[in-house]
């Protein structure tokens, strides 16, 4: 069994929702009982107190590139054990309506836009760096950062710049990252 306490920082790939991510959230914020999370999901929202946690679980609208329905289990949970739950992104992840809908699909990008998708990640991975070091230090139990998987790649802008963390994620039978879904799950494990 894992000693949770001993690390100051614990990472949770988050898929977006290609596998039921929530369920690993539940089970580790459970053990852990930090004080605070950081999510990538709730972008520049913070959610304090319980008046923070009730206005924002009354919208019905929450971001263009994230829906109150993708980060209600997670808010929901942070709310009822009284958990900070602090956003660590750009308000809609920096992009444009044009550049939100190629990163849907919807639309094929031009090298310009590609180029573009680009600096906004890695300004995106220098926000999330600066708000995991601004909370480093601020609780004495582990600070949960709940990450999409592919933040937490081999050459990520944010992993070299912190030390003394654990990484929980998605793997594959070759405990490969999953980064994306896969047509058959033949073993999947954290």
């Amino acid at each position: 069994m894992i000693d949770f306490s001993s690390f100051p920082l614990i990472f949770l790939g988050d898929t977006h929702g290609f596998l039921n991510d929530f369920k690993k959230q539940k089970e580790i914020i459970s053990s852990v009982k930090p004080e605070i999370v950081l999510s990538e999901q709730l972008q520049e929202t913070s959610l304090l107190t319980k008046k923070d946690y009730d206005s924002f679980l009354k919208k019905k609208r929450f971001s263009e590139t994230v829906s109150i329905d993708e980060v209600k289990n997670l808010v929901e949970l942070c709310r009822d054990k009284k958990i900070k739950l602090v956003g660590m992104d750009l308000a809609g992840f920096g992009l444009t309506d044009k550049l939100i809908k190629i990163t849907r699909g919807e639309l094929n990008a031009t090298p310009a836009e590609k180029k573009k998708i680009n600096l906004i990640l890695k300004k995106r991975e220098r926000k999330q760096l600066v708000t995991i070091k601004k909370f480093l230090g601020k609780s004495d139990r582990p600070i949960i950062v709940v990450i999409g998987v592919w933040h937490l790649r081999e050459n990520s802008a944010i992993l070299p710049f912190l030390s003394d963390y654990l990484m929980i994620f998605p793997c594959s039978k070759n405990n490969r990252l999953l980064t994306k879904p896969i047509k058959k799950v033949i073993s999947l494990k954290y």
